[in-house]
């Protein structure tokens, strides 16, 4: 015993004019912590998303001393340093007495100071090992404690990094992760209690929670005043529920977790994006308003995409409903799912930048089979029910199934797939024979992310450019993948609520006793006569009339380049798209409807002699040719005209 004294001694007094090497100032200490989590920032720097990019170790932003309970800050003197605020960073009295209970065999102690414990964690040769810090560190340990405060550090700089830095439970390292890890709050609502236990944990941070309980009782009754007496029982119940289990920071900050996952993944610290920060609130919020009002039809997930047309920045990312989704993780966004109709535009741009049809070329919406190597491919409409020949405009708008079909047998599969790839659809990665003839109607999967990014291109005129997620990016130039004046009609098509209501009406105006009463909308008008619909029906602002022919010579004349808006006499003959696929069967085809024509079709006149009846066709054969000349001249046949209702309406038999 007297020669392990001996040696403490001798130690001392051959250290005793050692200086320890100058301590980093405590603004450096501060610039230098490093969060294990890494923030998402808006355009704006508003912060959206942390995620955890450091596996290592938990820790999360700085804590000032004021913002730490003052139960903590007394809990943590009480227990580690009662004399913390007297000494000038070695308890000298604290320092001796525990060296030499451990020279002469009585309870080990450290008798390190808080200032102490600071220097350890500064110093990575005075961290203590697996079984303690040896004599020459704890000398060591103490001449830089010194040094703290000969340098200019306050006691509360100490007591602040203290707190920032020390370990408290596990991989939990600072009160920040410590309080939001254990009770799920920030480390000034920490209350006596918990403050107590936090204070036992810092001398046994992996102790069980029986054994921490216990601790912070004994400390909480040390430290007590004689009329105060801890509630034991409440600590050892909060250890219990507390440290039973492993520690789970739930994320302060989860606005936008599926692209903090692709941003954030090699990051350290903050990363500045191109979302706004109330866009995407507002997006999540509709989103999540709209699932629950769908919650009865079985719809638990969506996303929501929002682009700048002009710039190319991703405004708003949600990729999932979050708790609403069993597949909460999936990026909805990025994630593979067949397109649906979506594609249809694109399709019909195609077809109008290659001058084969225009936003009034008519279309025949009527049962049809194609052959393929796997047998018959036979499209239908989503009501299972079929329009008849109807605008391309119509079909675009009512996003009728069986015209886009007719409409890629035009164009060919091949040609559409190419388009759909300088689209930006890089997801279409199989030949077009893969997909045949069902990618008219999106049978191919492909992402939301390249679907709105297509959509942009319309809205620029058919240039197409990659997506802006970092403002700093380097926005690449465009690319044309669709002409201008192609991109312009169909987003016009995209644009006219009409459209879709055009279709109904023109439907009564071929069968009325179909919906008669709920066909009519606000942007048409329609009449009965003697129990039937006729004409004129027209779109407000655009002048199209539902305009009927007297004969079957009529409906040759307006043919397949016919510019009105589709209509009863149009409705029989077939022509516009029949001979549209270019080949054989496809003529063969229009040739039958032109024949069904012919055999049933039948003239509804008004009850006017022989002569004004012929009047009356010969002025509908002339309105037609007219409009096939290409002159921008108006149907005569409205309401108050002396021609009004003196066409007639052709109707299969």
């Amino acid at each position: 015993m007297t020669r392990r004294l001996l040696t403490v001694l001798a130690l001392a007094t051959a250290c005793a004019g050692c200086s320890a090497p100058e301590p980093p100032t405590f603004e450096q200490v501060r610039a230098a912590h490093r969060s294990s989590e890494s923030v998402l920032l808006d355009r704006h720097g508003e912060p959206l998303h942390e995620l955890r990019t450091d596996p290592t170790r938990r820790r999360l932003e700085w804590v000032r001393l004021d913002d730490v309970s003052p139960a903590l800050v007394a809990a943590l003197i009480a227990v580690e340093d009662r004399r913390f605020r007297d000494h000038a960073g070695v308890d000298w009295r604290g320092f001796a007495g525990a060296a030499w209970d451990n020279v002469s065999g009585g309870k080990r102690r450290g008798a390190s100071t808080i200032t102490m414990q600071v220097a350890g964690l500064l110093d990575e040769d005075l961290r203590a090992g697996a079984g303690g810090r040896s004599l020459a560190q704890k000398w060591r340990q103490a001449r830089a404690a010194l040094a703290l405060e000969e340098h200019g550090w306050t006691k509360r700089e100490i007591l602040e990094a203290y707190l920032n830095l020390a370990s408290f439970r596990g991989e939990l390292q600072g009160v920040h992760a410590a309080a939001r890890g254990l009770f799920d709050k920030h480390p000034a609502g920490l209350d006596r209690a918990e403050s107590w236990l936090l204070a036992a944990l810092v001398a046994a941070p992996n102790a069980t929670h029986r054994s921490a309980g216990r601790r912070s009782c004994a400390l909480a009754r040390t430290a007590a005043d004689r009329d105060e007496s801890p509630d034991c029982d409440r600590l050892e119940r909060l250890a219990a529920r507390h440290l039973g289990a492993t520690p789970r920071i739930r994320a302060a900050l989860d606005a936008a977790p599926h692209l903090a996952r692709t941003l954030l993944a090699n990051a350290d610290g903050r990363v500045q994006t191109t979302l706004d920060a109330g866009l995407q609130r507002f997006a999540r919020e509709t989103l999540a308003r709209h699932l629950a009002a769908l919650a009865g039809r079985n719809v638990e997930d969506g996303a929501v995409l929002v682009l700048d047309n002009a710039s190319g920045d991703v405004l708003a990312y949600v990729a999932s409903s979050g708790p609403l989704s069993s597949a909460a993780q999936v990026d909805g966004i990025t994630a593979r799912r067949q397109a649906g109709s979506t594609l249809k535009p694109f399709l019909y741009a195609l077809a109008i930048e290659r001058r084969w049809l225009t936003a009034a070329s008519v279309l025949d919406d009527s049962p049809l089979n194609i052959a393929t190597p796997v047998g018959l491919y036979v499209p239908q409409n989503y009501d299972r029910s079929f329009k008849g020949p109807v605008s391309v405009r119509d079909a675009l708008g009512a996003s009728l199934n069986v015209p886009a079909v007719r409409t890629l047998l035009l164009a060919g599969p091949d040609v559409f797939h190419e388009q759909l790839r300088a689209l930006g659809f890089a997801s279409l990665d199989e030949a077009a024979d893969f997909y045949g003839y069902a990618l008219a109607l999106g049978g191919a999967d492909v992402s939301l992310l390249e679907l709105a990014n297509a959509y942009r291109a319309l809205a620029n005129g058919g240039e197409w450019r990659a997506v802006r997620f970092a403002p700093d990016e380097v926005a690449p130039e465009p690319v044309k993948a669709l002409d201008s004046r192609a991109a312009f009609v169909v987003a016009d098509i995209l644009a006219d609520r009409g459209a879709r209501a055009d279709v109904r009406a023109s439907v009564a105006a071929r069968d009325p006793l179909v919906d008669r009463g709920q066909d009519r909308h606000q942007q048409g008008d329609a009449r009965q006569l003697g129990g039937r619909v006729l004409g004129p029906l027209h779109r407000r602002g655009l002048g199209r009339q539902l305009l009927g022919c007297p004969d079957v010579g009529c409906l040759r004349r307006v043919g397949r380049r016919a510019s009105l808006a589709g209509g009863d006499g149009l409705a029989a003959s077939g022509h516009a798209v029949a001979s549209a696929g270019g080949t054989r069967g496809h003529r063969r085809e229009a040739r039958a409807l032109r024949g069904r024509a012919r055999a049933g079709a039948r003239r509804i006149f008004p009850r006017r002699n022989g002569d004004r009846q012929r009047d009356a066709g010969r002025r509908c054969s002339r309105v037609a040719a007219h409009r096939l000349s290409g002159a921008r001249h108006h149907c005569r046949l409205r309401s108050g005209h002396p021609a009004a209702g003196q066409c007639c309406a052709v109707r299969y038999a």
